[in-house]
């Protein structure tokens, strides 16, 4: 047996110019507005194939599609059993995520021909694609802003005391440490790309795949993923 009951306010035309994440075409925007929609759900031994193909979910999340990515190990014949009562759809794809070791993220990109449509796979994404999260972009502008206020901070200090009560080497060595922190997080995002870029190979987005590879190699041409996506753009190129 199941049923599917929506509750809450009837669907909003979401405009174009309003975004959740500073990346998110209209598209993915508006699918990320209708998961917000409260419902009532009642799933007993169904499995998420046919979740995904209710009638009743399609005719009440319009517009919104759904993609289980089995090359990522996902079966369309997992069994769900979910009962959740007035809660936002979103909560609703957590939990069945939670429960079967899956992640979920929501296309955002205007030349792939499935933008905005909701994909499932094995992993731990929650809305965005790895890599891609507006905390993980948050963490990265905020280190940017610290750095240049240290570094606004020391010109003026340096101004201040005169040339001969210079702080020797051995004390100015702590100002050299935010470089490295800087070229750690630059290896850990480079990584993160590159893998991205690998599991689109493998989903055969070739055209995705390479913008990808080119934005790692734009934004972090000295880390040791760059040598390995330079490699591989030059295959896909080919």
């Amino acid at each position: 047996m199941r049923r599917l009951l929506i509750l809450g306010l009837p669907l909003l035309v979401w405009v174009a110019s309003v975004a959740l994440a500073e990346e998110d075409t209209a598209k993915a925007a508006a699918t990320r507005k209708v998961l917000k929609n409260k419902v009532t759900v009642d799933f007993k031994e169904e499995t998420i194939g046919a979740i995904v193909d209710d009638d009743g979910l399609k005719d009440q999340l319009k517009g919104v599609t759904f993609d289980l990515n089995v090359k990522s190990g996902l079966n369309r014949n997992t069994k769900v059993t979910i009962s959740m009562k007035d809660k936002p759809f979103e909560e609703v794809l957590k939990a069945i995520c939670d429960k079967n070791g899956w992640g979920y993220y929501i296309i955002s990109n205007e030349k792939n021909a499935y933008d905005g449509r909701v994909v499932l796979k094995v992993g731990k994404e929650r809305g965005y694609e790895e890599g891609k999260e507006p905390t993980a972009k948050n963490d990265k502008d905020k280190g940017k802003a610290k750095d240049k206020k240290e570094a606004k901070k020391t010109d003026s200090d340096e101004k201040k005391e005169p040339k001969e009560k210079a702080e020797p080497k051995d004390k100015a060595e702590p100002k050299e440490r935010p470089q490295v922190d800087d070229e750690d997080k630059a290896e850990r995002s480079a990584a993160i790309k590159l893998k991205a870029a690998k599991e689109l190979i493998d989903d055969d987005k070739k055209e995705r795949a390479i913008k990808v590879l080119e934005d790692l190699l734009d934004r972090f041409p000295k880390t040791k993923a760059a040598e390995e996506a330079k490699e591989l753009l030059e295959k896909l190129k080919k």
